[in-house]
């Protein structure tokens, strides 16, 4: 079914690339290449999901329709973006050190007697790729031989024939602009053809996409063109934005010019566009309200919810699914400013202004940020600012997403129970839900995150279709409804630092919850509740009571198996008066959840550990080998005396490889790192067993005298700490080329 309508998709975006409207876009970008190369990405992922329609996939092409609304002139500054051999280099602002870098891998002695080398140049849509190549570009016998007689007549193997005839014991260096290939088995083809060559040619391919450069490249890694400076762009800016004497004479204009440009990223094409057309607007309103129409295009997004958002109107059905596809266009460089938690999991982006403008366009009357509703229209977004209400969409009959701000009115909500064929609602600040929310019967998505509701209606728990529901932050809300786990379909439910002590009875007839930020140990249910919950993501478990059989259902649990889990907490807080736990019990616990020295491999994708408030804890797990291990909390362990154990600090794997934060809080009884930390220092010399280690939180750990090397330390905050610790971090953190800040 997903790939069915993804295929139609794209059908009616590439019937859209060639309408007159969109030209307008590309022309206001000066990306008439540009536009080539998403023809070719888009036909590229036409084929994919058309092989899995072929898998016998279900067709349901209904879910969208009329993708194309009516054309709509739009008047843009038209510039032609041709690929030409030479740049002016006075023009080129902010890329000394990018070509001088490129210089010294061209030149790299270290790759002098290769046969043929490849650079790759990677980095999104206006980043300067092509006009960084160009600065020094050498067309040679290549181009010659395709351009003496007109290479249409030839035949595949005749031009094959003539190009190692032109680099036959030559050296050459050839530019590749723009390369969208991602095929291996036809670049092999070109570079075996160039293999002919004398030994120190070279190859500079630009390209957007890290599949194409990891493809391509010979040289170890990829050189990431980056963006510019604050100064450097607005130095292009007022290049290109203002005459002779304005900016001086003009105040006003350059303050909104400075806000311009910091919303333009600091990419160089973005500037010289914009820059171009100010020119010809010389008055503050017409600044002003370029500047107000830019803030939808630099909106964030969340990742994980963007997939969500995505299952919740049918275009696919898994979030592995959904996943592949967003990190395909995160590698095709159409998201840009990618935060990521880690390699593989994203956590928020930006849509690159062409890809924004596209969708926009083939979108047409059907989506709206926050105006422009008519009676087809189907997504609306409103921001926290927007002055529109939910009254005002009571045009829009079919309306399937509608993604509020702050409006926490009563009336607003009762508006909203209008749109019966809601899939996705979201709804913040609100006050109270009513119960007869249940009539959004084809609901999917639901976001009621950092609201102030301190119950939820029954007639929840009769949303048969719901698959997110997100009450993170909730703070106020003291128990979920009676009925919650009918709830049957449910695969997302966030509950974080939600008010209520205790999880609904039976919850593990949830089935098919794939994400759980928290689950609390209570009267109600136990750790055995997870045993069947194939979990991904997040997860933080609330011990809230101990239970006569809390081990042997810890030992249910199975968290070995849960691989997909990045993140996972644990937090010893027992309600009430219970008798006091013994030491041993919680130390059969924790050997019971199955988190032994092996853990590198039975949990390999964890990011982020928190353990807190276990009093009794006097030993823990072997964390330091965990591959992706970034976030690394310890708070209120307050009997435990070393972290690792004794052998770890002389084993000749990688200590935390990747660790960036460390926090350490109320550890009273904390000596070392471990016992043997000062014979395996003085054995190994300089042990950096936290290599990346950036961030550093230590609070009331009064009996810690010293932590292993941390050379890559750029911040650290301590309190109520033993000055010998201080001095340890200072000595430790005294190779870094910049000194930490306190």
């Amino acid at each position: 079914m997903a790939e069915s309508i993804l295929f139609n998709i794209v059908e009616k975006i590439l019937v859209s690339l060639s309408q007159h409207a969109f030209q307008g876009v590309v022309s206001c970008w000066g990306a008439k290449q540009d536009l080539e190369k998403l023809e070719d990405t888009l036909r590229f992922i036409r084929a994919r999901v058309h092989n899995a329609e072929r898998r016998h996939e279900e067709d349901s092409s209904q879910v969208i329709k009329d993708w194309v609304g009516d054309e709509e002139p739009i008047s843009r500054l038209v510039v032609e973006r041709e690929t030409i051999s030479f740049v002016q280099a006075d023009i080129v602002i902010g890329r000394d050190g990018d070509k001088n870098n490129i210089l010294d891998m061209l030149f790299d002695p270290k790759h002098a007697e290769d046969g043929v080398s490849v650079i790759p140049i990677v980095g999104f849509g206006g980043l300067g790729k092509t006009t960084l190549a160009q600065l020094k570009k050498v067309q040679g016998e290549i181009s010659k031989a395709l351009i003496d007689e007109s290479y249409h007549d030839l035949s595949r193997e005749q031009i094959q024939s003539k190009i190692r005839i032109a680099v036959k014991d030559k050296k050459f260096l050839l530019v590749l602009d723009d390369i969208w290939d991602d095929s291996p088995d036809r670049w092999e083809i070109l570079f075996g053809l160039l293999q002919c060559g004398n030994r120190g040619s070279k190859i500079i391919v630009t390209t957007r996409s890290d599949v194409v450069a990891a493809i391509v490249g010979i040289i170890p890694k990829a050189y990431k063109l980056g963006l510019l400076t604050k100064e450097e762009s607005w130095t292009l800016f007022k290049m290109l934005a203002f005459k002779h004497g304005q900016e001086e004479s003009c105040p006003t204009l350059a303050q909104i010019g400075k806000e311009i440009v910091g919303n333009c990223g600091n990419v160089p094409l973005a500037i010289r566009v914009v820059g171009s057309l100010l020119y010809s607007k010389p008055t503050e309103k017409e600044w002003e309200l370029f500047r107000d129409a830019q803030h939808s295009r630099r909106q964030r997004f969340n990742s994980n919810e963007l997939v969500r958002l995505w299952m919740a109107q049918g275009y696919i059905e898994m979030e592995d699914v959904g996943d592949q596809y967003f990190l395909e266009l995160v590698r095709r460089n159409l998201f840009q400013d990618v935060e990521k938690y880690d390699i593989r999991e994203v956590i928020r982006c930006k849509m690159h202004d062409l890809v924004h403008d596209l969708a926009q366009l083939v979108a047409g009357d059907e989506s709206s940020v926050i105006d422009g509703f008519t009676n087809r229209l189907v997504h609306v977004n409103f921001d926290d600012n927007a002055h529109y209400g939910p009254k005002s969409l009571l045009v829009a009959k079919s309306l399937r997403s509608l993604l509020l701000g702050n409006d926490n009115s009563p009336e607003s909500l009762k508006e909203v129970l209008r749109f019966r064929s809601l899939r996705a609602l979201k709804f913040s600040k609100i006050k109270v839900v009513p119960d007869s929310i249940n009539r959004l019967t084809h609901l999917r998505y639901l976001n009621l995150s950092e609201s102030l509701i301190e119950s939820l209606p029954t007639g929840i728990t009769r949303l048969d279709n719901l698959k997110t529901l997100n009450l993170d932050y909730c703070s106020e809300l003291k128990e979920l409804p009676t009925g919650f786990t009918k709830l049957v379909n449910l695969r997302h439910l966030g509950i974080q630092a939600c008010a209520f002590t205790e999880m609904p009875p039976h919850f593990g007839r949830l089935k098919s919850l794939r994400e759980l930020t928290r689950f609390i140990v209570g009267q109600n249910n136990g750790l055995d509740t997870l045993g069947d919950l194939n979990l991904r993501g997040r997860l933080e478990i609330e011990f809230r009571r101990w239970r006569t059989n809390t081990v042997l259902e810890a030992q249910v649990i199975n968290l070995k198996e849960k691989k997909q889990l990045t993140s996972l907490s644990f937090c010893f807080e027992y309600e009430g008066d219970q008798p006091a736990v013994a030491t041993k019990d919680e130390l059969l616990l924790l050997e019971s959840l199955h988190l032994p020295p092996t853990l590198k491999y039975e949990l390999p994708k964890l990011v982020e550990i928190r353990i807190r408030a276990c009093d009794s804890c006097q030993a823990l797990p072997l964390f330091s080998r965990l591959p992706l291990l970034k976030f690394l909390y310890f708070e209120e362990l307050e009997a435990l005396e070393y972290i690792e154990v004794d052998d770890v600090m002389i084993s000749n794997e990688a200590f935390f490889p990747v660790l960036e934060t460390l926090w350490l809080h109320n550890m009273q009884e904390l000596k070392r790192w471990s016992k043997v930390e000062e014979e395996a220092s003085l054995h190994l010399g300089q042990c950096y067993i936290f290599p990346r280690l950036r961030t550093l939180w230590i609070t009331r750990c009064r009996k810690l005298m010293t932590l292993p090397f941390m050379p890559q330390l750029e911040s650290f905050s301590v309190r109520d700490i033993h000055e010998e610790l201080l001095k340890s971090i200072l000595t430790s953190s005294s190779s870094t080329s910049s000194p930490p800040t306190l």
